[in-house]
């Protein structure tokens, strides 16, 4: 649901339509190959600190990591953006894309 069109499906980033208060979340499920998957929440391009959704995978082939979901207040301004970046421990690029998994919200609480 993109209720205001303030999500864009080309960049992956959530432009705050008004300043103030929001809590965003994000899930995914880690991918089949051994190593940490990394999910950070970025404002205006920056980590926020060091957090974090982190899922450890130590099957390979066909194990998925466990579900994991995450969510996080936030101070926006009007403009700001919010985004996800991935990282893999090992380097690699892969990460779980089908369309059941991978969730990214977020909405204004004041």
């Amino acid at each position: 649901i993109n209720v205001g069109n303030h999500y864009s499906t080309s960049n992956g980033r959530f432009t705050v339509p008004v300043a103030g208060s929001y809590l965003f979340g994000w899930s995914n499920i880690g991918y089949t190959t051994n190593t940490v998957y990394r999910y950070y929440l970025r404002k205006n391009g920056s980590d926020i600190g060091d957090i974090h959704l982190r899922q450890d995978n130590t099957g390979s082939g066909a194990e998925y990591a466990t579900n994991a979901t995450m969510t996080i207040p936030l101070s926006c301004a009007v403009n700001d953006y919010i985004q996800i970046y991935y990282y893999a421990d090992d380097g690699s690029t892969s990460t779980y894309t089908g369309a059941d998994y991978p969730l990214f919200w977020g909405y204004l609480i004041g």
